[in-house]
């Protein structure tokens, strides 16, 4: 079973990255072949790697919430977004299966690294950018 959560609204978006400090956002279409494609993997990935209230995987389907495309600036599918405390900090564009593994489980160690770390400390670390 996926520990991905679908995105259905700004709003949810919006409580979410208030209280969760680590959130990864998939961005597909259903008639994407590539999304399609890496949505298993991505699947598999959260249920390694997700951590309750620390680290979580969501699913935005940009048919069904294009202002929340359009907020995020999605331009090309499939696409990976990391956020730290609500901010970008990684994104890779394209089903690179590869390049997904490596920065969930930087985005994923960094989160488990600072569980008791003051909040906001590593602001200045950004994962490298994949697009």
């Amino acid at each position: 079973m996926s520990a991905v959560i679908d995105l259905k609204s700004e709003a949810q978006f919006a409580e979410l990255i208030s209280k969760i400090p680590y959130v990864i956002v998939q961005a597909y279409a259903p008639w994407c072949p590539p999304c399609r494609t890496i949505s298993p993997v991505y699947d598999k990935y959260s249920d390694t790697y997700s951590q309750p209230e620390k680290c979580l995987f969501t699913r935005l389907n940009i048919d069904d919430c294009d202002e929340l495309a359009s907020e995020l600036g999605i331009r090309s599918m499939p696409a990976f977004y990391f956020l730290r405390n609500g901010d970008k900090v990684g994104n890779i564009v394209g089903a690179d299966q590869s390049a997904l593994k490596e920065l969930v489980q930087a985005f994923s160690n960094e989160a488990q690294k600072t569980q008791g770390d003051v909040e906001g400390q590593n602001d200045q670390k950004t994962l490298n950018d994949h697009s």
